[in-house]
């Protein structure tokens, strides 16, 4: 740089200088400074144009082009694997906290049911049942007395919903039992994840282990469908970074968690799920509290057996029989309700039609029951029977008269002062004797 700027300023000079030329030292000091000045500035010069060269924004310049198709492939690689992992979350993993929330969630229900004060035994059921009877319409007094089955069944049933509504029972079970699974999800998914980074082991053989683990014990069909398909999924593309697939699967369960409680079910939505689970607790809780349905064929009580009758070994029988009246008997000649109770009248000489028994119009001793229905045991009772029979009676008396196109029964006067207290001391008794 110096020898440059001594060739330029002897270049300038040299036309005047003579053999006798020579130069004051004032000027030698200004010209050794004039030298240094243009130097320095020179210098910063060329380094700034290398600095320039060098700098990032000239290197993104020179490179913008190449830089550009990294970026893309690189997004490309990310949204693959992000897709990817949405794809397990929507297809297997959601669907395996589903399964597990609801696997054994029958039993569970039915547990519960068993262990309420209406299905604790079946003579706590039965109850209950008749105690509404008290405050129920004619018309389900009397389909009661005459399908105790049906009436019965549809009785259960609405009482196990009405149990899941109380406290929204069922809306906490599923909502508990959801967050416990997608905690369980989660660890598999976040363990396997670790091991297959320690062991240095393909996706492949990451998804197998996971699947393993998330579906042992499921036997879903449909899952184990959806992971064979995603095998080959994972064979055919190229699964850059496990860490963003499980990355997005956890994401995705940890928003699935944060999801606030479902809204009270309805009626028909929990009758739905109740029905929709493997174990149906509503079937297994009729069959097993509902016992014996057959029903006395004169005044329609049913069979206090817990279990099928086999008609011999095993004949039904009622402990305390009701008026007939209440499954619409009437006299043949008056046209009346009866308000008398087959566990007297067989102590005495009156007779009968049964139809629907013999299939014919043949009257019969009532006296004669045992030999004529062999299936059933009815006991010789004194009394006309429990209160609670007669205030139900009375109470219904001219409604199932009018249902029935017949006239009224003449009942005791004494009947018609069974007060609802009286007939639900009655009702204690009744089920208090049944339960021991």
């Amino acid at each position: 740089l110096l020898q440059e700027m001594i060739d330029t300023t002897v270049n300038t000079f040299s036309p005047e200088i003579q053999d006798n030329w020579f130069f004051k030292p004032s000027y030698i000091l200004d010209f050794l400074i004039h030298v240094y000045v243009n130097g320095e500035k020179t210098a910063l010069e060329i380094l700034e144009q290398q600095f320039e060269k060098n700098s990032l924004v000239h290197h993104l310049k020179g490179e913008k082009m190449k830089l550009e198709e990294k970026f893309k492939n690189g997004c490309m690689e990310i949204t693959n694997d992000e897709s990817f992992g949405q794809e397990i979350l929507d297809e297997v993993l959601k669907k395996a906290v589903e399964i597990k929330t609801y696997k054994g969630f029958g039993v569970r229900i039915y547990e519960d049911l068993l262990d309420s004060p209406i299905f604790k035994h079946k003579s706590n059921m039965m109850f209950h049942l008749h105690k509404e009877l008290l405050n129920e319409s004619t018309q389900n007094v009397y389909k009661f007395c005459k399908d105790y089955k049906t009436y019965t069944e549809q009785w259960i049933k609405s009482n196990i919903v009405k149990f899941c509504m109380e406290k929204h029972y069922l809306t906490n079970q599923i909502h508990e039992r959801r967050k416990t699974n997608i905690d369980f999800v989660i660890d598999t998914v976040q363990q396997e994840s670790s091991k297959a980074k320690d062991n240095k082991s393909n996706v492949s053989a990451w998804f197998e282990l996971l699947m393993k683990n998330l579906t042992e014990g499921l036997f879903s069909e449909e899952l184990m469908e959806t992971a064979e398909v995603l095998k080959i999924t994972i064979n055919q593309e190229t699964i850059k970074n496990l860490d963003t697939v499980s990355q997005m699967m956890i994401k995705g369960l940890n928003e699935e968690k944060k999801s606030g409680k479902p809204k009270g079910y309805t009626f028909e939505e929990i009758t739905g799920i109740l029905e929709s689970l493997s174990f149906n607790p509503i079937e297994n809780l009729i069959r097993e509290r509902i016992g014996c349905t057959e029903q006395c064929p004169f005044c329609g009580c049913v069979c206090n057996l817990g279990i099928d009758c086999d008609k011999t070994s095993q004949k039904h029988r009622v402990a305390l029989h009701r008026p007939k009246g209440l499954s619409g008997w009437s006299h043949s000649d008056s046209g009346k309700l009866v308000s008398s109770i087959c566990s007297t009248d067989i102590s005495t000489e009156k007779t009968y039609i049964l139809p629907s028994k013999f299939n014919d119009e043949k009257y019969r001793n009532f006296k004669d029951v045992a030999t004529d229905i062999p299936d059933w045991e009815i006991k010789t009772t004194t009394g006309d029977g429990p209160e609670f029979w007669h205030r139900l009676f009375a109470m219904h008396n001219d409604a199932i008269a009018e249902m029935n196109k017949l006239k009224p029964a003449d009942i005791p006067k004494g009947w018609l002062e069974v007060t609802e207290p009286k007939a639900l001391k009655s009702l204690e008794i009744m089920y208090t004797d049944l339960s021991k």
